[in-house]
């Protein structure tokens, strides 16, 4: 080879390969780094085809541990890896790869100047990516390790999630919901959903109706019939006709009682008893018994309790229908005597099988407790007029 063709070859190396951009090039393929055959064509500015008919001819020298060509899947995971194509694509075999000693033998088969100083310069990469590796194989191994476990972090958080996510599937959706301030519209959704899945008779238990209220109902299904229960709207109608409260006002350091009753959100039984405190306190403590007994005509000894009054009242009244009432606001007093705080004897062990508290199912037991009260609210109503005589 002349002088003039040695320097042409030379000046042929590409000047802007440095050892970056040679690292780049070098993959670890079945625990071994490795370069491909295209790759090593481009340095050594031969085609790839020509690359590898040279390699042919000298198929001795090149072992399976100098020279491998990937499986199917070896070069689908590689091309994953590829930042652009560069000439990979559209290959109709699959590519061979190079491990450093068949780099090295690769100088011998070419034979030229270009091939000698680049095979020279690709095996001080190996070198010294060797030698980096080795001076950081600490640090590999604790990257490995945290990677290690951040995956069992990720997969115990993805088991956990799968768990509420499938517990939310098998459970109903839930009946009573907590909105904080602020969350009006959800609220405001919330309700709007309800009414609209009503398909008999939606009742309404509250304190206050008002146009707001009536707005919300209207929203409901054409066959559906509303029944409103207010404590407040019942003394009040009571005492226009009677002249007198049935109920009398509570002090405002006791109104807290009437404004949280409500469906108990937890299944708590210390969350039913203050409940059933608070009940008491509106249904039975706030009873007018001074205008109850000036109202009865008979003379009655022994007549203790503010239950057995109502119950006289209503018998000089001659109402009829009133012994279920009476019979569960006794009942009422009695779980507030013996089971709120308490729990213990025969008395508790009786009045706990009246509302079925021993099921454990809170908030099914007050609720029917509630619509007790209401019923007993609404029988009131319907007989304002024969009690106000």
């Amino acid at each position: 080879m002349s002088e003039i063709q040695a320097k042409a070859e030379k000046s042929l190396i590409p000047a802007v390969m440095n050892e970056t951009d040679l690292r780049s090039l070098v993959y670890v393929i079945r625990g071994q780094q490795v370069m491909l055959d295209s790759d090593l064509a481009a340095l050594y500015q031969v085609e790839t085809k020509v690359f590898n008919q040279a390699v042919s001819r000298n198929i001795e020298r090149f072992p399976e541990n100098f020279r491998f060509q990937l499986t199917a899947e070896e070069y689908t995971s590689l091309r994953s890896q590829f930042v652009t194509s560069n000439g990979r694509g559209g290959r109709r075999y699959l590519p061979y790869a190079f491990t450093e000693q068949g780099i090295a033998m690769l100088s011998g088969v070419l034979r030229s100047d270009v091939a000698v100083q680049m095979s020279i310069r690709i095996m001080n990469t190996f070198v010294e990516m060797r030698r980096f590796i080795a001076n950081n194989a600490l640090l590999f191994e604790r990257i490995s390790s945290i990677e290690l476990k951040q995956l069992e972090y990720q997969k115990s958080t993805d088991e956990r999630f799968d768990k509420v996510f499938q517990c939310i599937d098998n459970h109903a959706e839930s009946q009573q919901k907590i909105f904080f301030d602020g969350q009006i519209y959800d609220a405001f959704s919330l309700l709007v959903s309800l009414i609209q899945k009503a398909e008999r008779e939606i009742v309404l238990i509250d304190g206050y109706v008002d146009v707001n209220t009536l707005n919300l109902l209207a929203k409901k299904q054409p066959n559906v019939r509303v029944k409103c229960y207010t404590y407040v709207k019942t003394n009040r109608q009571f005492a226009e006709k009677a002249g007198w409260p049935l109920f009398l006002e509570l002090d405002e350091q006791d109104r807290y009682n009437f404004e949280g009753l409500r469906i108990p959100i937890n299944n708590s039984i210390v969350e039913m008893d203050m409940l059933v405190l608070s009940l008491v306190k509106v249904l039975l403590d706030s009873l007018n018994e001074k205008e109850i007994v000036s109202h009865l005509t008979g003379t009655y000894e022994k007549l203790v309790g503010s239950i057995s009054k109502l119950e006289v009242w209503f018998q000089e009244k001659q109402l009829t229908g009133y012994q279920d009432h009476i019979k569960f606001l006794r009942n009422l007093q009695e779980l507030r005597s013996s089971g709120t705080g308490h729990r213990k004897g025969k008395s508790y062990q009786k009045i706990s099988k009246v509302f079925d508290i021993q099921k454990e199912n809170y908030t099914e037991t007050f609720s029917n407790i509630l619509e007790s009260a209401t019923l007993f609210l609404n029988y009131i109503s319907t007989h304002i007029e024969e009690l106000s005589k």
